[in-house]
């Protein structure tokens, strides 16, 4: 590994994040890479986060704070990117946790094999407290910018958010976060990003713990209908359609990611008949019933999927109310995800 001289830049929006700020912080001290670059947008915050974040970095010069209108993550980390001037940008969410060697590993796996874009396997939990148990050892795969997205868009390796991830800052530079989508605007993110790379490097090496937030936009149950109307239509165009009319190699990947969609989609405004729902809900079943058959038939889809796909090919209304009874009682048992993906 060469000598670690070269600036990688953290970008961590946070948003009524006092209670996790400090512990935070000191993963960020933490990290076995030094020469760092760690911005922190405080999107708005109405708690003590900035008074905390002043009084937890007022001693070492690689923090930099800013405050900005509560405007969304994705709005701060495009904010944080123009304030970048690291080679390297590397995201975080603030209430996650990642273990010292979490820069300094993507660092150089990235540098080992010339890729554009550096990945780790992750954790997804839900609570701080629980048991971490995991294989030590890692494997190293390279994939090319056709094969990443595939990747990603059947969640196998890696899926399509923004952390776990180390991004060369010349890729980065040339997207922006989608601004006025709530939900899933960092799958469409990732997935501009990986077009314009030539090698991607994934490393099965667990360095991230991604903690489920009830409060986030993934885990909130009232969530207006426009926002599932604007992620449905942005996930449609640019993916799903993308692939039909510009890439068909990635037809089959896009028509799995964009039906699981569907069905979360399905069973968030299922109860909520107003005219725009219920208009919602017609779109999202239309699409169900014209890729289902042919995401059976995929044999690179998780076993899962295509028995839901099975099933919405035989009936899909049974499908989607079997889906809901699934969640209303993952919610009522508290049963908790404990599994890299």
């Amino acid at each position: 590994m060469q000598d670690q001289q070269e600036l990688i830049s953290i970008i961590i929006p946070i948003y009524n994040g006092e209670k996790y700020v400090e512990k935070l912080v000191s993963a960020l001290k933490e990290q076995i890479y030094k020469n760092l670059e760690i911005i922190i947008i405080n999107d708005g915050s109405t708690d003590n986060t900035m008074q905390v974040l002043e009084k937890q970095t007022i001693s070492d010069e690689r923090f930099y704070l800013f405050s900005t209108k509560n405007s969304g993550a994705a709005l701060a980390r495009n904010y944080g990117i123009k304030k970048s001037n690291g080679k390297y940008i590397a995201f975080i969410d603030a209430d996650d946790y990642f273990f010292p060697d979490y820069i300094s590993y993507l660092y150089e796996i990235l540098i080992e094999n010339k890729s554009d874009v550096a990945c780790c396997n992750y954790y997804k939990m839900k609570s701080a407290e629980s048991e971490l148990s995991f294989d030590e050892n890692s494997q190293i795969i390279l994939f090319d910018s056709v094969e990443a997205r595939k990747e990603m868009l059947y969640r196998k390796n890696f899926t399509g958010s923004v952390y776990s991830k180390l991004y060369r800052s010349e890729v980065i530079k040339k997207i922006v976060h989608s601004t006025d989508i709530l939900y899933g605007e960092d799958t469409i993110f990732t997935f501009d990003a990986l077009k314009i790379c030539n090698c991607i490097v994934y490393s099965s090496k667990v360095l991230y713990i991604y903690y489920q937030n009830n409060t986030s936009i993934t885990h909130k149950k009232n969530v207006d209908y426009i926002e599932f109307r604007k992620s449905w239509d942005a996930h449609s165009d640019r993916i799903f359609k993308y692939a039909q009319n510009i890439e068909p190699i990635l037809l089959k990947a896009a028509s799995a990611k964009c039906f699981i969609l569907a069905i979360d989609f399905c069973c968030r405004i299922w109860g909520k008949n107003t005219n725009e729902n219920i208009a919602l809900k017609k779109d999202l079943i239309r699409y169900m019933k014209q890729v289902d058959w042919n995401v059976f038939c995929d044999k690179e889809c998780k076993w899962m999927n295509r028995l839901l796909a099975l099933m919405s090919c035989i009936n899909n209304q049974m499908m989607i109310q079997l889906c809901r009874v699934f969640l209303f009682i993952k919610s009522i048992f508290r049963i908790e995800i404990k599994k890299s993906v």
